[in-house]
């Protein structure tokens, strides 16, 4: 209770239990994951809290978004408990939600087709306001690549600019480390840029574990840790490529410093050139030891593609090698399973093997059909494809055809 100056109390528990119901309400919405951005927008338009949200059944949230939910798992009340749980980790490490329609939402992530419904930070996100870069590239950094990372991040935080990165081994950790270091060398720092570290994981753990004392050190020198994801959701690999598409979105331009066969950075700046974004690469790619990198991660690729065909079995997550089962060659057909939906995207990456050779591409899907997609271009009969989701890493799961 409060006195007020004539005398009277005030009880201030009301805007706080209304500031916790709405951040409880963003918890509850922000962690089911087969609604979409504009689905979960409805929702929160329509809802005046999380007790709601848990009280409605599947065919009521199906109405409301006007498509079958039928296939979808949803238990309200178990989804409220774990909203309520996670909502504690919120207060207790004084993590900031900032939902899709905060003013303090970056712009630039807004402009993304599949933006995040909320972002969970720690630090001061205002400084994604501000110019910014990406940066990405390779955990097994040649000499000269780490080297041109550090120096070109510090170069951008002395310039104003916030450096944008994933806070991983190789490249990102030295783009963080030189964006630090910029900052804690200036003499007044107010004119300076900063650094954010998007995760790919829930906001109260940091991935790499490795990498805590950096992500301190980000936040100690004015930057920002932000994830979509609620606190509790573990590293999983098909959110690491899930993580790249914000940290594409987050810039006008991402910079590639170094990046062979497979690297995920790659995806990074295909996210970067969907979004209309520019896509630089750092003379450090093409150095003689990046090259060296290069030969050394397409033949482990290639290994594997033979560990695929010699029958190894496959774990989740592991690069392998997906049977094309022919029939009709216009309806082949991929298990949702494999690929995971995105609102406003009908691509998805694979890794093709021919005669030995591994290369990268896309690949157009199109009609559902039950729990299938249809594969309309970019992989012909014949060859062996480990497909990747714009959200989900898959294994050696079969791609089949309707007869």
């Amino acid at each position: 209770m409060e006195i007020n100056k004539n005398g009277q109390t005030s009880a201030r528990s009301e805007p706080l239990c209304s500031l916790r119901e709405k951040q409880l309400l963003l918890i509850s919405l922000a962690r089911i994951t087969f609604l979409s951005l504009a689905e979960k927008l409805i929702l929160l338009k329509k809802l005046d809290s999380s007790d709601d949200l848990a009280l409605l059944s599947l065919t009521d949230l199906s109405e409301i978004c006007r498509r079958p939910l039928e296939k979808a798992v949803w238990n309200g009340e178990e989804n409220l408990r774990m909203a309520k749980r996670e909502e504690a980790v919120v207060r207790a490490k004084n993590i900031q939600i900032v939902p899709y329609a905060a003013s303090e939402y970056p712009a630039l992530l807004r402009e993304c087709v599949n933006a995040p419904f909320a972002l969970f930070c720690m630090g001061d996100i205002s400084c994604l306001s501000g110019k910014t870069v990406s940066v990405v590239g390779t955990r097994r950094i040649a000499p000269e690549a780490r080297k041109a990372a550090v120096q070109f991040a510090y170069d951008a935080v002395s310039d104003g600019v916030i450096v944008v990165s994933g806070l991983a081994y190789g490249v990102d950790s030295a783009a963080h480390s030189g964006a630090v270091k910029a900052c804690l060398d200036a003499a007044d720092s107010s004119s300076y840029g900063k650094t954010c570290a998007v995760l790919p994981c829930g906001i109260d753990t940091i991935v790499p574990y490795a990498n805590r004392k950096l992500a301190e050190n980000i936040l100690r020198s004015g930057g920002a840790i932000v994830s979509e994801y609620v606190p509790g959701i573990p590293a999983e690999r098909w959110r690491f490529v899930q993580r790249n598409r914000i940290i594409a979105a987050l810039s006008p331009a991402t910079l590639v410093v170094q990046a062979p066969c497979g690297s995920g950075s790659l995806i990074t700046a295909d996210f970067a050139l969907e979004c209309g974004r520019d896509v630089l690469f750092h003379k450090a790619a093409f150095s003689e030891n990046a090259c060296s990198v290069r030969n050394l991660v397409e033949s482990e690729l290639q290994a594997k593609f033979a560990m695929g065909k010699a029958g190894s079995k496959l774990k989740p997550g592991m690069f392998g090698r997906v049977e094309l089962n022919l029939g009709r060659a216009d309806a082949i057909l991929v298990s949702d399973k494999a690929v995971l939906k995105q609102a406003g995207s009908n691509e998805r990456y694979v890794y093709t093997e021919k005669n030995g050779t591994v290369e990268y591409r896309k690949v157009e899907i199109g009609r559902r059909f039950n729990d299938k997609y249809e594969i309309l271009s970019g992989i012909s009969s014949g060859e062996n494809v480990v497909i990747t989701g714009q959200s989900k890493l898959l294994d050696g799961s079969k791609v089949n055809v309707i007869k």
